[in-house]
Formats: C-alpha cells, sequence, structure tokens
C-alpha cells in the first residue's frame, strides 16, 4: 500500500469511527460553587465537580482538552483532570477574585487575571507562576487572536471613567518573555468594566463587551473603533458562517441579538431566557452556540438557524444549577467520558 493509500485509509476511519469514540462537551460555572460537565446533544449533566469554596466565576479548557481550569471570588485558581473529577493542582498567589483565566493557544501557558490588578502566567508543563504583570486597574477579560499574536486584556475602572475602563494590546511573545515589553494599543470608549473580549476568527476585528450596556467592535488593521453597539449587556462573541462573520450580543432584555459584521446590522434575535445573559461561547466548528444566564439554565443555539430561519428556537436546554451561571465553555472534541465516571458528583470541600 502507498502513502496516498495509507491517507485515504486514515481520513476514512477518522471519519467514519472518530465519532463513535470521541465528543464535544460543555463546562459550566456557577454562584452554586460548581463545576458542571455537560453532554449537551442529550441534555444530560454528566459530571459535578465541587472544590471552591467560593463563587466560581471562569472555566477554560485547554486547547488538546486535556484540563479544565477554574478561577473563583476564593482568589484561587484549580487544575482538573475532568474526566475523572480530579483535582491536579490549586494555584496560589492572588489578592482578588479571579473573574478569568485562559490558555495561550498553543497551550504552553496558563493566564489569570484577578480584581487586584495582577494577571500571572503560569507554565503549563510545570504549573509554576513564570510572570506577574501588575496593571493600573482590576483586570475583568483576556482575549488572544486567532494566531496567539496579540494578547488584549479588558480593565475594570471607576464608574464612567473611559480612562480606567479600558482594553490593551500586546504582543504575546513579548508579554511572557521580556521584561520591558511595549503596549501596542490602548483601546478607549467603555464606561464601564470590560467584561467580555473576543477576536474574529479571521483576526481582523475585536469584540468588547461591557458593563455600560454597549458593545464595540475594534479594527484590528489600525485599532480604531469600527461600530459602537448599544443596548447590549456584558458579552459579545465572533464567528462564520457560510464565509460571513458575526457576533452575538447579550441584551438587556435577556435575549441575544446576532449581527452581521460586514453590513452592521441584525441579523435575529434569540429569545428563551428569563433573566441576564452572562456568557456566551461559540463550539470550535462555529456550529453551535452556547448561553449561560441568571436564570440558572444554559441554551444551546444551532448558528445555522441564524440565517435560515425566521423563528429561532432553543436546540438544547440544560438544567441543574441552583444560581446565576457565570461562565460556559465548550471543549476540543475530545476522547468520550468512560462510563464509570459519568453521573458522578465530586466534593472537594469535605
Amino acid at each position: 500500500m502507498n502513502n496516498l493509500s495509507k491517507i485515504f485509509l486514515l481520513l476514512f476511519f477518522t471519519q467514519t469511527f472518530g465519532s463513535m469514540y470521541c465528543k464535544i462537551y460543555l463546562a459550566s460555572c456557577s454562584a452554586d460553587k460548581t463545576i458542571k460537565i455537560w453532554d449537551w446533544k442529550k441534555q444530560e449533566e454528566i459530571i459535578t465537580i465541587a472544590g471552591h469554596t467560593g463563587w466560581v466565576l471562569s472555566v477554560a479548557f485547554s486547547p488538546d482538552g486535556t484540563y479544565l481550569v477554574s478561577g473563583s471570588t476564593d482568589k484561587t485558581v484549580k487544575i482538573w483532570n475532568w474526566r475523572k473529577g480530579g483535582l491536579i493542582k490549586t494555584l496560589i498567589g492572588h489578592r482578588g477574585w479571579t473573574p478569568f483565566v485562559i490558555f495561550s493557544p498553543d497551550g504552553k501557558y496558563l493566564f489569570s487575571g484577578s480584581k487586584n490588578r495582577i494577571i500571572k502566567i503560569w507554565n503549563t508543563q510545570t504549573w509554576k507562576e513564570v510572570k506577574v504583570l501588575k496593571k493600573d486597574f482590576g483586570i475583568s477579560s483576556l482575549a488572544f487572536s486567532p494566531k496567539g499574536t496579540f494578547l488584549a486584556a479588558g480593565f475594570s475602572g471607576l464608574i464612567n471613567n473611559p480612562n480606567e475602563n479600558i482594553i490593551k494590546i500586546w504582543k504575546t511573545e513579548d508579554i511572557i518573555h521580556k521584561a520591558n515589553y511595549k503596549t501596542i494599543a490602548t483601546l478607549k470608549g467603555h464606561a464601564n468594566a470590560v467584561k467580555s473580549l473576543d477576536f474574529s476568527k479571521d483576526g481582523r476585528f475585536l469584540v468588547s463587551g461591557s458593563s455600560d450596556n454597549t458593545c464595540k467592535i475594534w479594527n484590528t488593521s489600525n485599532w480604531a473603533l469600527e461600530k459602537n453597539i448599544v443596548w447590549a449587556k456584558l458579552a459579545a462573541f465572533t464567528y462564520k458562517i457560510a464565509d460571513m462573520y458575526y457576533f452575538a450580543s447579550g441584551s438587556l432584555d435577556n435575549t441575544i441579538e446576532i449581527w452581521d459584521i460586514k453590513n452592521w446590522g441584525k441579523i435575529t434575535t434569540l429569545i428563551g431566557h428569563t433573566n441576564d445573559i452572562s456568557s456566551m461561547a461559540i463550539s470550535l466548528d462555529g456550529k453551535y452556540l452556547g448561553s449561560g444566564s441568571a436564570d440558572q439554565t444554559i441554551k444551546i443555539w444551532k448558528t445555522a438557524d441564524f440565517i435560515e430561519q425566521e423563528e429561532q428556537k432553543v436546540f438544547k436546554n440544560l438544567e441543574g444549577h441552583t444560581d446565576y451561571i457565570f461562565s460556559v465553555a465548550f471543549s476540543p472534541n475530545v476522547k468520550k467520558v468512560a462510563p464509570q465516571n459519568i453521573g458522578k458528583y465530586y466534593n472537594f470541600l469535605s
């Protein structure tokens, strides 16, 4: 058998049998102090982890899906073997809430931001702290550009002060490896905490969502403000459908609005939540949008429906948390959780 035949055979087995052994999961965290793992297509809560002593504010999967990381009001960051509910490491050192954790795209570093104006960088091979970045204001959001070239940080300052509620852009390599790194751009315009950041998948735009009830779209070629969306709340994310880029914003009326970046027009409105939209995430294949809410539910939406159907329907509804949901995150396509680990409740507080 020649090499070309081997490649075609490998592709055939990957496409035919890959779904039998792999799956995309969803993680969520809440003010009920738990982390939940969902087989969301079956609408099943398969694993619950109780390990933080405060609200769990953020969750993030490593790029290869091996680890799940969480940040909390208890000022710790925890690393989990989420498939088995095992606690690998507790990272300490923050003196304030840790509302945001994120892996670098290459998976080599973990970044954690805190309310006490500190960003910590951790080596994911050793989980040792490699750098501490001290800033002027509290850290409320972090995002990497698609190729990891840039790191964007959103800050939380005094209300109605655009000089404090800012976004800073740095080169990732410089901020990790250089003692004296330059700020590429400082983006001003928000009047309250910048709660969410996301780059479009082609890297052309950065979307920011703020507690000032606006979303702003920035052009990354010159970091200029491209568009301001009012009556939006806290979160905005970008993705691509049929060669067109869109973003989603959580609105003040408990709905999610879908916007066309090319024409800056509203495409559709997603209705289903009964309280604040607190977080959103897009699956890596771009086919699904997950939304978490203060109504204690998570809803899954099919992104293809946004342009194919006039009336938007909830694809899946996940219930199980007993308080405000702060963060949701889709895993990569990973090996399925072993049957013996499904339905488990892991309590590390007793």
